[in-house]
This record gives structure tokens, sequence and C-alpha cells, in this order.
């Protein structure tokens, strides 16, 4: 929901969205083309060449793609170069847009389960690449098992929310990754809504 309604797709029924202290509620999707690069879990692949794909037919510069993509996974690399875009798969379409969201020069990543569908043998190269990526924020929902790997690369304290509610029935889904500053450390090794004791609940909803 949260992806939904920063990329312009859904219209908040209440509250405001603001951003630099200026709101934007009636204009995210016309700020989500203009400053937010949005990959979904299942992304939209043009039926033409990968350059026409990762350029956006030509809108970013290619000047720097070998630099960018050494560290993905050359032989899926290869693949996605030389294969017709249609009969990629999951995991390489996830790749493509991944390729397309670094030469876009956008200051915003919202990425939905990016790497959902890649091979856990590639999944740590591609981790590298996004982690590499030039942006000031990026926003991600996320795999429970690639959650351990933020704990490693980031300062702060990784919670992997999922529905996390009060009471026996999970509430309102909060988020579904978030990194805290340390001093929130009696919060640590949460990392799925249903193994949160009541007092961690109570003290998530605090924050």
């Amino acid at each position: 929901t949260l992806l939904q309604l920063l990329s312009g797709k859904i219209k908040a029924d209440s509250g405001r969205i603001l951003i630099n202290g200026i709101e934007v509620t009636d204009t995210m999707d016309l700020i989500a083309m203009k400053y937010f690069s949005i990959i979904e879990q299942d992304p939209y692949i043009f039926s033409q060449t990968f350059t026409d794909n990762v350029s956006n037919f030509g809108a970013y510069s290619m000047e720097n793609v070998d630099d960018k993509i050494q560290e993905l996974p050359q032989e899926m690399i290869t693949k996605v170069q030389n294969t017709d875009s249609v009969k990629l798969s999951g995991g390489e379409k996830q790749v493509l847009s991944l390729i397309k969201s670094s030469l876009s020069g956008k200051k915003v990543f919202l990425f939905d389960e990016v790497t959902s569908a890649i091979d856990i043998k590639n999944r740590a190269f591609v981790r590298t690449f996004i982690k590499q990526l030039d942006s000031s924020i990026r926003i991600e929902v996320i795999h429970d098992e690639d959650l351990r790997e933020f704990d490693e690369r980031y300062e702060g304290t990784v919670l992997g929310i999922d529905e996390a509610g009060r009471g026996p029935l999970a509430g309102s889904v909060v988020a579904s990754a978030v990194i805290i500053p340390e001093y929130f450390s009696e919060l640590d090794e949460i990392n799925d809504s249903k193994k949160l004791t009541e007092k961690k609940r109570e003290k998530l909803f605090e924050i």
C-alpha cells in the first residue's frame, strides 16, 4: 500500500503526503514519474532490444552501463543482452529493470520484491548491485531471507515486519522492511510479526 501511494497509483482516503515539507498528495503520479524509479515484482518489459529497454528508448545514457553491471553475474547478463526480451525469465526481467533503474538518474527507488524471482546463487550479486545504486532514498519491500543481508551492509537494526498488528490477528501493515537506529536495540532480532511478543508489538507501535 505504501508503494502504491508513493507511486501515485492509488489516492489516500485521508491524511497527507509531504516531500521536503511540501504537500504532494494530489500530484504523486506526476512526482513519481519525474523523480522515482519504480520496479514491481513482475516488471513490465518492452518487446524490444536490451539497449532500448535499459535506456528507456534513449532517454537514459548508456555511457557507463558496462561499469555499472560488472558486479552482476556475467552469465545472466550475457543472456539478458542476447535473448528476446519476451523470452526472459522472471528473474532476468528483474535484473533488466534494475539495470534500467541504475541508468535513470532518479533520486528515489521504490522496489517491490525485486529479487523474488532471482535464484539464490545469483541473488547475493544482485543485492551488491542494488547496494551500489546511486540514489538518495530506497524504499523496498523485501523477502525475509534477504533481511539478514541488511544488518551486514547498513548501520542500524533491521526489522522484518509482516502485518504487524495487535492481538492474535494482525492489524494494519506497518512496513515490509524497516531499518532503525541502534538506540532501539531492545527491538533487535525481530524477523516476523507472528513471532513478536505482545510487549515488543506494543513497543513497535509506539515507535
